[in-house]
Protein backbone atom coordinates (compact mmCIF):
# COMPACT_ATOMS: atom_id res chain seq x y z
CA UNK A 1 0.00 0.00 0.00
CA UNK A 2 2.78 2.54 0.65
CA UNK A 3 4.74 1.80 -2.44
CA UNK A 4 0.99 2.11 -4.59
CA UNK A 5 0.75 5.71 -2.53
CA UNK A 6 4.30 6.84 -3.17
CA UNK A 7 3.37 8.03 -6.90
CA UNK A 8 0.50 10.32 -5.81
CA UNK A 9 1.84 10.84 -2.27
CA UNK A 10 2.93 14.99 -3.08
CA UNK A 11 -0.30 15.79 -4.41
CA UNK A 12 -2.49 17.18 -1.60
CA UNK A 13 -6.27 16.27 -0.69
CA UNK A 14 -8.79 18.41 -2.57
CA UNK A 15 -9.88 20.72 0.20
CA UNK A 16 -13.21 21.05 -1.44
CA UNK A 17 -14.13 18.09 -1.22
CA UNK A 18 -16.02 18.52 -4.46
CA UNK A 19 -16.62 14.41 -5.26
CA UNK A 20 -18.30 14.32 -1.76
CA UNK A 21 -20.34 17.42 -1.85
CA UNK A 22 -21.27 16.57 -5.03
CA UNK A 23 -22.39 12.57 -3.96
CA UNK A 24 -24.29 14.44 -0.70
CA UNK A 25 -26.37 16.80 -2.60
CA UNK A 26 -27.73 13.96 -4.85
CA UNK A 27 -28.33 12.30 -1.70
CA UNK A 28 -29.77 15.41 0.12
CA UNK A 29 -31.37 17.07 -2.86
CA UNK A 30 -28.84 20.08 -2.39
CA UNK A 31 -26.96 21.69 -5.14
CA UNK A 32 -23.31 21.47 -4.32
CA UNK A 33 -22.75 25.50 -3.84
CA UNK A 34 -25.02 25.09 -0.97
CA UNK A 35 -22.75 22.58 1.51
CA UNK A 36 -18.98 22.75 2.29
CA UNK A 37 -17.24 20.38 4.46
CA UNK A 38 -14.57 20.97 7.74
CA UNK A 39 -12.88 19.42 9.66
CA UNK A 40 -15.92 18.17 12.13
CA UNK A 41 -18.92 20.57 13.32
CA UNK A 42 -16.06 22.43 15.86
CA UNK A 43 -14.78 23.63 12.69
CA UNK A 44 -17.40 24.58 10.80
CA UNK A 45 -18.95 26.29 13.89
CA UNK A 46 -15.39 28.32 14.64
CA UNK A 47 -15.59 29.43 10.48
CA UNK A 48 -19.37 30.79 10.22
CA UNK A 49 -18.72 32.57 13.89
CA UNK A 50 -15.58 34.12 12.80
CA UNK A 51 -17.61 35.58 9.12
CA UNK A 52 -20.46 36.54 11.34
CA UNK A 53 -19.69 38.19 14.42
CA UNK A 54 -18.09 41.47 15.48
CA UNK A 55 -17.69 42.21 19.12
CA UNK A 56 -21.33 44.47 19.35
CA UNK A 57 -22.92 41.50 17.91
CA UNK A 58 -24.66 38.47 20.40
CA UNK A 59 -25.31 34.71 19.69
CA UNK A 60 -28.04 33.28 21.61
CA UNK A 61 -27.70 29.25 22.88
CA UNK A 62 -29.29 27.25 25.01
CA UNK A 63 -27.41 25.96 28.39
CA UNK A 64 -25.39 22.87 28.42
CA UNK A 65 -25.50 22.89 24.30
CA UNK A 66 -21.97 21.85 22.23
CA UNK A 67 -19.62 23.78 24.15
CA UNK A 68 -18.08 24.81 21.02
CA UNK A 69 -21.15 27.32 20.40
CA UNK A 70 -20.23 29.10 23.72
CA UNK A 71 -16.29 29.12 22.83
CA UNK A 72 -16.36 30.97 19.32
CA UNK A 73 -17.84 34.24 21.06
CA UNK A 74 -15.38 34.11 23.42
CA UNK A 75 -12.65 34.30 20.64
CA UNK A 76 -14.49 36.63 18.86
CA UNK A 77 -15.05 38.09 22.23
CA UNK A 78 -19.26 39.38 21.75
CA UNK A 79 -21.72 38.28 23.72
CA UNK A 80 -23.76 35.11 24.67
CA UNK A 81 -26.69 35.01 25.30
CA UNK A 82 -27.51 31.66 27.29
CA UNK A 83 -30.98 30.28 28.11
CA UNK A 84 -31.53 27.76 30.69
CA UNK A 85 -33.32 24.58 29.34
CA UNK A 86 -37.03 23.63 29.87
CA UNK A 87 -36.57 20.54 31.43
CA UNK A 88 -34.07 18.96 29.82
CA UNK A 89 -35.06 20.88 26.52
CA UNK A 90 -34.55 23.98 24.55
CA UNK A 91 -37.06 26.87 26.12
CA UNK A 92 -37.81 28.29 22.45
CA UNK A 93 -39.99 30.86 24.08
CA UNK A 94 -36.96 32.22 26.21
CA UNK A 95 -34.55 31.57 23.07
CA UNK A 96 -36.63 33.84 20.96
CA UNK A 97 -37.23 36.55 23.99
CA UNK A 98 -33.11 36.99 23.98
CA UNK A 99 -33.29 37.57 20.41
CA UNK A 100 -32.41 41.25 20.17
CA UNK A 101 -31.10 43.47 17.08
CA UNK A 102 -27.76 42.66 17.69
CA UNK A 103 -28.46 38.68 17.49
CA UNK A 104 -26.50 37.44 14.60
CA UNK A 105 -26.72 33.75 15.45
CA UNK A 106 -29.01 31.41 17.15
CA UNK A 107 -27.60 27.84 17.96
CA UNK A 108 -29.67 24.65 18.67
CA UNK A 109 -28.15 21.39 18.57
CA UNK A 110 -30.78 18.57 17.55
CA UNK A 111 -30.84 16.41 19.57
CA UNK A 112 -29.10 18.15 22.35
CA UNK A 113 -25.28 17.34 23.02
CA UNK A 114 -25.00 15.82 25.31
CA UNK A 115 -28.17 15.74 26.69
CA UNK A 116 -30.24 13.84 24.39
CA UNK A 117 -33.46 15.95 24.19
CA UNK A 118 -34.79 17.52 20.59
CA UNK A 119 -37.84 19.20 19.62
CA UNK A 120 -40.48 17.84 17.49
CA UNK A 121 -41.24 19.34 13.97
CA UNK A 122 -44.19 21.75 15.03
CA UNK A 123 -41.77 22.91 17.89
CA UNK A 124 -39.64 24.11 15.23
CA UNK A 125 -41.46 25.00 12.86
CA UNK A 126 -43.14 27.56 15.12
CA UNK A 127 -40.32 28.47 16.33
CA UNK A 128 -39.11 29.16 12.83
CA UNK A 129 -41.83 31.91 12.18
CA UNK A 130 -40.82 34.29 14.84
CA UNK A 131 -37.21 34.15 14.47
CA UNK A 132 -36.47 37.09 12.74
CA UNK A 133 -35.03 36.96 9.17
CA UNK A 134 -31.67 38.18 9.89
CA UNK A 135 -30.93 35.65 12.42
CA UNK A 136 -29.23 32.83 11.05
CA UNK A 137 -30.35 29.34 12.78
CA UNK A 138 -27.44 26.86 12.96
CA UNK A 139 -29.01 23.50 13.55
CA UNK A 140 -26.26 21.10 14.75
CA UNK A 141 -27.56 17.73 13.62
CA UNK A 142 -24.37 15.56 15.09
CA UNK A 143 -26.69 12.71 16.54
CA UNK A 144 -28.95 13.23 13.78
CA UNK A 145 -29.01 9.34 12.64
CA UNK A 146 -29.28 8.44 16.62
CA UNK A 147 -32.39 9.89 16.92
CA UNK A 148 -35.90 8.89 15.93
CA UNK A 149 -35.90 10.95 12.55
CA UNK A 150 -39.83 10.52 12.12
CA UNK A 151 -39.87 13.44 14.88
CA UNK A 152 -37.15 15.43 14.57
CA UNK A 153 -37.87 19.09 12.35
CA UNK A 154 -37.18 19.10 8.79
CA UNK A 155 -34.49 21.66 9.02
CA UNK A 156 -33.02 20.97 5.86
CA UNK A 157 -36.48 21.71 4.08
CA UNK A 158 -35.58 25.37 5.94
CA UNK A 159 -32.19 25.87 3.93
CA UNK A 160 -34.10 24.06 0.57
CA UNK A 161 -36.65 27.26 1.19
CA UNK A 162 -34.12 29.91 1.37
CA UNK A 163 -34.33 30.65 4.58
CA UNK A 164 -31.56 31.77 7.19
CA UNK A 165 -30.77 28.39 8.47
CA UNK A 166 -27.35 26.30 8.30
CA UNK A 167 -27.63 22.47 8.97
CA UNK A 168 -24.40 20.63 10.40
CA UNK A 169 -24.53 17.12 9.97
CA UNK A 170 -21.14 14.73 10.84
CA UNK A 171 -19.63 11.56 9.74
CA UNK A 172 -18.11 11.51 13.03
CA UNK A 173 -20.17 10.05 15.47
CA UNK A 174 -22.23 7.14 13.43
CA UNK A 175 -19.87 6.38 11.03
CA UNK A 176 -16.36 6.73 12.97
CA UNK A 177 -14.56 8.86 10.84
CA UNK A 178 -13.58 11.70 12.96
Amino acid sequence: AIKEALGEGHIYPDNSCYELREKLGKILGFPIANSRVGNGSSELIYLVGVAMLEEDDNMVISEYSFIMSKLITQIIGCGVKEVALDSYHHDLDGILAAIDENTKIVYLDLPMNPIGTSLTRAQFDRFMEKVPKDVLVICDEAYYEYADRQKLPETLQYVKDGRNVLVLRTFSKLYGLA
